[in-house]
């Protein structure tokens, strides 16, 4: 017996994760991300920022992306 998958109700906002958030294009997608409730992660590199990526990473915060520092080493 074949059973289907349970349908997604249309009330819940799918997740989305951003990579490049601070970048040109990344920015305008986590925007429209934010503006339209969807529960948005951004993946950051630690260390510090450039102030002008480090305004932008703080401005989406308050917007309510949970931000994710990410390390360049593999382990």
């Amino acid at each position: 017996m074949v059973t289907s998958p349970p349908a997604i109700p249309t009330t819940t906002k799918d997740r989305v994760l951003i990579i490049g958030a601070t970048g040109f294009i990344g920015k305008f997608v986590a925007e429209a991300s934010l503006t339209s409730e969807h529960p948005t992660c951004l993946l950051v590199r630690p260390g510090p920022l450039v102030p002008s990526k480090d305004a932008i990473v703080k401005t989406f915060q308050d917007k309510g992306a949970i931000v994710i520092h990410v390390s360049d080493h593999p382990y």
